[in-house]
């Protein structure tokens, strides 16, 4: 449902008074003993043992083995004649009892539910104060219920039995996730007052026609006699709806035509216009305004043709980029919306253009998919089923499904953002590989409850039954859509990339992905080593019942890319070995989507898994659990925009230089490439013209820029090798700038030792650092270390008598004066970079 509010909403309160306690009572008359802690808002259980030093990653609980009380007060409410009363309880985790005066009200066992109780109902016209208690059951003794086995089973939850269980995974995958299961009121509990008028269902759907944006709606009222004069408006057009009159209430529907719409695109493709809308109307004498939040056009729509699978927006073929979300706080599973701006915000920066909700995890708020429409993020949505063989032969299982997804889709049905929503993670993939019988694989709730759900509510909206699926095999990655780790977890050569003829991966590329160093003292006390203490490997990635790691991966590249082993020198050198293990986190990642993106590329979207870590250590979050940027993130914001330069080794027809122009006008640029000997004296040098289409790609071999012979890919061998680096440049033709910059190293784990490399700070009149760094020979991966500053780039390569300007913003206050390291992985010792002095 689009966001409803205006004055038939008239007022939201919270409740005060919170507390809870632990106690086994069965009903509020047991409560006489029970120890309440106070509390400042409704959270879950974790977060309020945070918040008295109660609970910490390094103090874990069964929380499925307790059962907890909460307590708060409604308070009391001048009834006026005709006005309207509801608690609206937004989520609770997971199997709840709610009273009011000790009477029971509700049972809830979907975690994913949304219940609305009628105080007026309930309470007649007493506006005295009342009491909310909600009692959280222990989840075990419910896991132990006798009940039919699953046909296969899954390895990735804790306990088989969660298939029956409507509730996240998170805090129940071993390896996956920290134990921090969901227990409590994970979304707001809140006293709504209503005039005379409730709007009981708001359905807006938006689409383009014959070129024209039509908004229909269909609005539901109750406790309204009779509506006069109703109109819909969306921007400046306005029509009239029709009203129906019955027992029930009133039912206002209708349709607005908007020419020539401007129209919602994804941010790395196009702007994102919106047009605000609102239903005016005239209802028992009272004039009301129902405000619907904005509403956008654009069409999308996947092509498969061929086995492929293509996202199109506007018509238009979208590569799509990104990672799967997963959370600012795994205690709360809630994120603010100054939080949401702000990692979102670096998720748009990244050239991340499409997100991923797992189905491993939860429903996010409606402040996540505003603020992913007014970015321009895709968002492809999973319904929450993952893994397991779930009950849908089950009556009440399927009736809480049902609830389930229409209340999810109706609050997300006229969203721009949406572009998929897909049955599940890994569902289809899991039956397959336990060796279930092939007729098994799409469970009824996939292959029928899920679609007709999507069909009925988000008409338009592509439907896929599981990620991965499509294939021979649902796992294989030539088909429809995969989970591509073959470049990764599968070990296999960086031209598995391109062999596997990958179609779009919805998952792929995790590594364990190191932190900054800052991060370190926040879960790891003096003394404690990286890599080696029992904290750091309980924090490190892993499959549950797998005999190797997240880390062992990243090492097996690290040995591949530097030719080195990396036992050795974490044992010799571990500030080395640090380096090292970020480098090739993000080299990884950005090899595999320069393949991708290329022109003759299969692959036509790839998201990595994770975004975000969801506790301090080295997950495979690009960010870590700050949401600040790991060394992977600065390879990817490079990879990802919508003007990508790349160069792939194409063995002994050289190396090809790769342009990609997703923007909607043409790309005019010179293309420059240049071969150096010994980190400074160039060798060759060649340039043409290029003018790119938009939302098109094209490939030039580097030989052709060249006059001469020069063995540009080191394959023929003909006597020592001429040079050792090779870097590319797209240079505006009107200004001279540098629109982009890459390099490629022939002997990767062996550059020419840099020297000359030197930078300063300054201070600008909005309080941000910039940083300009200059260097005399090739310095590779240089990174930018100042305390309490985050830049927008890192991690990048400055070729011969290069220079830059990095931005720094502060992430928290400081009076101290800045300063910091500059270094590279080419570079022995690391420059000191400060303020200059004002004397």
């Amino acid at each position: 449902m689009a966001l409803v509010r205006g004055s038939t909403l008239l007022s939201t309160t919270a409740l005060d008074g919170w507390s809870f306690a632990r106690s086994s009572a069965e009903r509020p008359d047991g409560l006489g003993d029970a120890e309440w802690l106070p509390l400042a808002a409704p959270t879950t259980v974790a977060a309020a043992l945070r918040s008295h030093g109660q609970w910490d990653f390094d103090k874990p609980r069964p929380f499925d083995d307790e059962t907890w009380w909460y307590r708060a007060r409604i308070p009391a409410v001048e009834l006026e004649a005709g006005g309207r009363h509801v608690l609206r309880l937004r989520g609770l985790a997971t199997i709840a009892d709610v009273f009011i005066d000790g009477n029971h009200v509700l049972h809830s066992e979907n975690m994913f539910h949304e219940h609305v109780v009628d105080l007026d109902a309930l309470l007649g016209r007493n506006s005295n104060a009342h009491e909310l208690l909600i009692r959280f059951g222990a989840l075990t003794p419910a896991l132990g219920v006798k009940r039919p086995r699953p046909r296969w089973k899954t390895r990735l939850a804790s306990h088989q039995q969660l298939r029956w269980i409507r509730t996240s995974l998170v805090g129940r995958m071993p390896g996956w996730s920290p134990p921090v299961p969901a227990v409590g009121p994970w979304r707001p509990v809140v006293l709504e007052r209503w005039s005379s008028t409730r709007i009981e269902e708001a359905v807006v759907h938006s689409s383009v026609v014959d070129g024209s944006g039509v908004v229909r709606v269909q609005i539901r009222l109750s406790g309204a006699n009779g509506v006069l004069h109703a109109m819909l408006h969306v921007g400046d057009v306005k029509a009239p709806l029709a009203s129906e009159l019955d027992a029930g209430g009133i039912t206002l529907t209708g349709e607005v035509s908007v020419p020539d719409p401007k129209l919602w695109w994804p941010h790395t493709h196009g702007p994102q216009d919106r047009y605000p809308s609102c239903v005016t109307l005239e209802i028992d004498g009272k004039r009301e305004e129902i405000d619907l939040g904005f509403v956008a056009f654009r069409t999308v729509l996947v092509d498969t043709s061929g086995g492929g699978f293509s996202i199109h927006v506007n018509g238009v073929p979208i590569f799509c980029r990104g990672a799967s979300w997963t959370t600012a706080d795994v205690a709360t599973l809630t994120t603010t919306p100054e939080e949401y701006a702000r990692v979102l915000g670096t998720v748009r920066s990244g050239g991340m253009n499409m997100l991923r909700m797992s189905g491993t995890l939860f429903y996010e708020a409606d402040a996540f998919y505003d603020t992913c429409d007014a970015l321009g993020i895709l968002v492809w949505q999973d319904f929450m089923f993952a893994n397991m063989d779930y009950p849908d032969g089950d009556e009440g299982f399927r009736k809480s499904v049902e609830r389930e997804t229409a209340q999810l889709l109706g609050r997300l049905q006229a969203h721009p953002c949406l572009t998929v929503l897909c049955g599940g993670s890994e569902v289809e993939q899991q039956a397959s590989m336990f060796g279930a019988p092939r007729g098994i694989w799409r469970a009824p709730l996939f292959g029928e409850i899920l679609p007709a759900a999507v069909a009925s509510h988000c008409p338009g909206i592509p439907y896929v039954p599981s990620s991965p699926s499509g294939g021979a095999l649902p796992f294989h990655v030539d088909e429809g859509v995969s989970h591509y780790y073959g470049v990764g977890a599968y070990l296999r050569p960086f031209d598995d990339a391109r062999r596997s003829r990958v179609k779009f991966a919805s998952e792929c590329l995790a590594f364990a992905n190191v932190p900054e160093d800052h991060l370190f003292p926040t879960f790891l006390a003096e003394g404690q080593a990286p890599f080696v203490h029992a904290r750091w490997k309980e924090r490190t990635s892993k499959d549950n019942g797998s005999g190797w790691d997240f880390e062992d991966v990243r090492d097996h590249y690290v040995a591949r890319l530097f030719g080195v082993d990396p036992m050795r020198v974490r044992y010799e050198d571990m500030d080395r070995y640090l380096a090292l293990s970020r480098v090739t986190s993000g080299e990884v990642m950005a090899r595999v989507y320069g393949e991708f993106r290329r022109r003759d590329s299969t692959c036509r979207g790839a998201l990595v898994w994770f975004l975000q870590d969801l506790w301090p250590g080295a997950g495979w979050g690009v960010l870590d659990s700050r949401g600040l940027p790991k060394s992977a993130y600065w390879f990817l914001k490079r990879s990802l925009q919508p003007l990508g330069l790349f160069i792939t080794d194409e063995g002994v027809n050289g190396l090809h230089l790769h342009v990609v122009n997703d923007r909607s006008e043409d790309l005019a640029a010179t293309l420059r490439f240049v071969l150096y000997r010994d980190g400074e004296v160039s060798t060759h040098r060649g340039e043409t013209d290029v003018v790119v289409a938009p939302r098109s790609a094209i490939e030039i071999a580097g030989d052709a820029l060249l006059e001469t012979f020069a063995d540009t890919a080191r394959a023929y061998r003909f006597g020592p090798p001429g040079h050792e680096l090779a870097v590319a440049s797209l240079v505006d033709k009107a200004t001279g700038a540098v629109l982009s910059e890459t390099t490629h190293l022939l002997d990767f784990g062996s550059p020419p030792p840099c020297s000359g490399l030197e930078g300063a700070l300054a201070r600008g009149a909005d309080g941000t650092l910039t940083a300009t760094v200059r260097t005399k020979r090739f310095a590779h991966a240089v990174t930018i270390a100042v305390p309490n500053h985050v830049p927008d780039d890192n991690y990048f390569d400055l070729p011969p008598g290069g220079e830059r300007t990095i931005t720094l913003r502060p992430t928290t206050p400081s009076t101290r004066t800045p300063m910091g390291d500059l270094s590279a992985l080419n570079l022995r010792t690391p420059v000191r970079i400060t303020l200059p002095s004002s004397g």
